[in-house]
């Protein structure tokens, strides 16, 4: 054998979308240890990565991040995450005014027009997109928790954030920030029928040879590839030289040139290339 004989098997590929979901931690001081727990599974880096299907019904995740500094404090987070396929999400955008004085944005996404409610550990909660929020005192823990919650249609969403007031020196706070990208990825599809040039040929106990190719073959009629895997034939001495293996099954017409048969259910298991004996 030359050169490696040709053959057909029907196995495509085809592209599905996929959600890339990348979690990173954002803590107030050096951290001596992360503890993520994402569906049912802990983490311990800064940052965790997670995929999900965009063909799937998860929508949203829960999310608990716990941070133990190297101080000694420690502080935890726990929050939804939103996938694309939810149809709407929110994030929250806090900055320091001065010691008592900070300004709250909702970052909403998804829809036209909004209703938003935040919620303040601390105090009353607000109604509008952007908060001016007067602290009569500092926190005593040095954190207030403030919650976003949205609504656009019928869609919902929330955020949480721990805001941290660095004038308690002995205070820490942990929140985690997210960024979610669309990649399409390779998937192998449904083995598909492939007629082909596929041939079948039968001999039977009289010797007489039945050829499919001698009968027209109608619609109850089908070659199918199960599998095609990479096979090392365990009898052949070259071991560099690999085939395929391919296991089939199907359903035709046979004739002998004057009768027609039908053979049913057939099945072959078949090495094929230069590695095969």
């Amino acid at each position: 054998m030359d050169s490696e004989p040709q053959y057909r098997y029907a196995f495509n590929n085809d592209t599905q979308q996929v959600y890339v979901v990348t979690l990173q931690a954002e803590p107030s001081t050096a951290v001596s240890s992360y503890l993520w727990t994402i569906e049912g599974i802990t983490y311990s880096t800064q940052a965790a990565e997670l995929q999900f299907s965009s063909s799937d019904d998860v929508t949203k995740f829960p999310v608990t991040l716990e941070a133990t500094y190297v101080s000694g404090c420690s502080s935890s987070i726990t929050d939804t995450v939103y996938l694309p396929n939810h149809g709407c999400d929110c994030d929250i955008k806090a900055k320091i005014i001065d010691s008592l004085q900070l300004n709250y944005q909702a970052l909403a996404s998804g829809g036209s027009s909004y209703d938003f409610h935040w919620s303040f550990e601390s105090g009353s909660p607000a109604s509008s997109a952007e908060v001016n929020y007067y602290y009569d005192n500092i926190p005593v823990d040095g954190v207030d928790e403030i919650q976003l919650n949205i609504q656009t249609g019928n869609c919902r969403a929330s955020n949480r954030w721990n805001q941290l007031f660095p004038q308690n020196t002995s205070a820490c706070a942990i929140n985690f920030s997210k960024t979610i990208e669309t990649q399409p990825v390779i998937v192998p599809t449904v083995l598909d029928d492939d007629l082909g040039e596929v041939e079948i040929e039968y001999t039977d106990q009289n010797g007489d040879k039945w050829k499919s190719m001698l009968a027209v073959q109608d619609s109850n009629s089908s070659f199918k590839v199960l599998s095609v895997e990479e096979y090392l034939d365990p009898l052949s001495s070259n071991t560099e030289r690999t085939s395929v293996k391919v296991e089939a099954e199907f359903n035709c017409l046979l004739s002998n040139g004057n009768e027609v048969v039908r053979m049913n259910n057939g099945k072959f298991v078949l090495p094929i290339g230069l590695g095969a004996n």
